[in-house]
């Protein structure tokens, strides 16, 4: 039994076992009206034609219609209590599979390899249910027809071996030439279609997505992205095509066998009812037993092939679901009764597949209750140190303290909730402005909401929103609901990371979507909202760097300079012609 088929069967005996036996029901009592389809004419037509008894012929005919409504009714009521059940299945795979994902280590998700692999894993979960679901489907059936074959094949013994020996030869042609071109189309299918799918779809929502729309018709860059995009189609299309021309071959040997089946099988019928006294009844029964033989085969073989498939793309869907864990934390409680004091030491990192480090020997302390700026040019390092601080990343050299201990042998989650963060490329969600800023916590008071939000500057257009609070951002699900400016949406994350109250709080470039008047008006006043919490800033523009206690600039992913800003703005050094460059914007 392939490893694909015992893990949904040891799922759904875990999270629904009542599913796999309503399924289980089914394809027992659809085979026993099979059987019965195939048995019972065999003895209305002796008594009709043979025995020539009408009475026993009209009982056996009643046995039959009447059996046959049974067992439908009971395949309908339990194909229905299967459905039912195979809801609440396809929700606990689900939840399974969202909160693997949810959870899995960041340096997963940022990997090229990871989104390859999620591509082919589409082919396995893509779909309501997808292909995890047909193949539960698909094995219930073939087990199914298992039973209906083996009944057949008690019923075909009255044939000559010879013939039964010809249906074993050509069963196990069909399967080997089915399974050699499967194997191609699906080789096709796991190498060559993943990546040009990803990047045809990447070409084809740009078209789609509204935060490309202006610059797209701006630059008149249409025509660039659709042949961009044609020359994945047709790359796309010419996989394609190989791979339909394996499942034509495939078929057509499959039709050629069932030809020389048939052939075979029906002039044997009618030769031993011409030569051998092979009864009406008899004939009948055999006649119909042969048409059931051969679609039932048929099937098992498209089921086995099928469920082949599916067991080259579970391989991918574990890998995706179950990604390695990249990094092993502890379990040690984190203690910040006496603050944060945050350490790096002799710390470089590169990003997965990449040859060159863009962390190089960084060393670099933040002490409790202080405000720190971490400036430098874009790719100077700034965003990748705080990936490494907030543990997203593990696999670096050197050490990151707190509290005069290693990160990663305290309690990952206990760990993180220590820090509350604004990420440049932070996310606004289609809630509510309040489940916006609260992620999903409706225990805060809305007025503990409302003067946090007073504090950041978002009061004036508070007071235009109609349900204040409880405001939906974007019109995803309510017309009524609000499109935010840059501006406004940062304040808003500025508003969740002051919300959550934790020890250290990490703003990375919090202002760079507002103009330089709001940006040192916030920054005046940042002090008195943040407390004694620490703070760091980071940023290219340095309008926050003069209220800090501590800057630190950085340049190829190391430390160049490092003090206060009175220290630094008179050493003629990096940060002074930074900040001289700039402060135009500041005064």
């Amino acid at each position: 039994m392939s490893e694909s088929i015992l893990y949904f069967i040891k799922f759904g005996f875990r999270h629904n076992p009542k599913y796999l036996l309503y399924s289980i029901a089914v394809q027992l009592i659809n085979s026993a009206a099979v059987i019965l389809g195939v048995f019972m004419p065999k003895f209305i037509v002796d008594e009709l034609f043979v025995d020539q008894n009408s009475k026993n012929a009209f009982m056996a005919g009643a046995v039959l219609v009447f059996g046959s409504m049974v067992l439908k009714l009971l395949s309908n009521a339990a194909s229905i209590a299967a459905a039912n059940e195979k809801n609440e299945l396809q929700k606990s795979f689900e939840l399974y599979l969202y909160r693997n994902l949810a959870t899995c280590d960041y340096e997963n998700i940022e990997s090229p390899k990871f989104y390859d692999l999620k591509q082919k894993a589409q082919n396995y979960i893509g779909g309501q249910w997808g292909e995890f679901g047909k193949q539960l489907d698909l094995v219930f059936s073939f087990i199914g027809n298992a039973f209906t074959l083996l009944s057949v094949v008690y019923l075909l013994s009255y044939l000559n071996l010879v013939i039964i020996l010809c249906y074993v030869l050509i069963f196990i042609f069909n399967n080997f030439i089915s399974s050699r071109y499967k194997r191609k189309s699906l080789q096709l299918q796991m190498d060559e279609m993943p990546s040009v799918i990803r990047r045809k779809s990447y070409y084809e929502n740009l078209t789609k997505d509204v935060t490309y729309a202006k610059e797209i018709r701006i630059n008149h860059l249409s025509e660039w992205i659709l042949n961009q995009y044609r020359c994945y189609m047709d790359r796309f299309q010419v996989t394609t095509s190989k791979i339909y021309r394996c499942d034509f071959l495939a078929k057509l040997w499959l039709c050629l066998s069932e030809l020389l089946k048939l052939v075979v099988t029906y002039g044997y019928l009618i030769y031993a009812a011409v030569n051998q006294g092979l009864s009406a009844g008899l004939f009948t029964m055999l006649f119909h037993a042969i048409t059931t033989f051969h679609v039932t085969v048929n099937q098992m073989i498209a089921e086995s092939m099928d469920i082949a498939r599916y067991k080259a793309y579970f391989a991918a869907f574990y890998a995706y679901v179950n990604p390695p864990k990249m990094s092993e934390w502890g379990s040690r409680a984190v203690d910040l009764s006496k603050g944060c004091k945050i350490e790096f030491c002799d710390v470089s990192f590169r990003y997965p597949g990449q040859e060159t480090n863009v962390i190089e020997h960084f060393s670099a302390t933040i002490d409790a209750n202080t405000k720190v700026a971490l400036v430098g040019k874009n790719g100077a390092g700034k965003s990748t140190v705080i990936k490494l601080m907030l543990g997203l990343y593990t696999t670096y050299e050197g050490v990151i303290r707190l509290n005069g201990t290693d990160i990663r042998e305290y309690d990952r989650e206990q760990y993180q909730k220590a820090f509350s963060t604004i990420f440049q490329d932070y996310m606004l969600y289609a809630m509510s402005l309040k489940e916006n800023i609260c992620f999903g916590n409706r225990e805060p008071s809305d007025e503990t909401v409302t003067e946090v939000l007073e504090k950041i500057g978002f009061a004036k257009k508070l007071s235009t929103m109609e349900q204040q609070l409880n405001t939906q951002i974007f019109k995803l699900f309510d017309e009524n609901g609000v499109e935010l400016s840059g501006g406004e949406g940062q304040k808003i994350a500025i508003a969740r990371a002051i919300h959550k109250d934790a020890p250290v709080c990490i703003m990375d470039e919090p202002t760079a979507a507002l103009d330089p008047k709001a940006e040192f008006e916030l920054y005046c006043r940042m002090n008195e909202i943040v407390g004694d919490r620490t703070v760091i800033y980071i940023s290219h523009r340095l309008a926050s760097a003069k209220y800090c206690d501590k800057i630190i600039v950085m340049d190829k992913g190391t430390v160049l300079e490092e003090g206060s800003h009175r220290e630094l703005s008179g050493t003629g050094g990096v940060y002074a012609q930074m900040y001289q460059a700039q402060s135009g914007l500041y005064v």
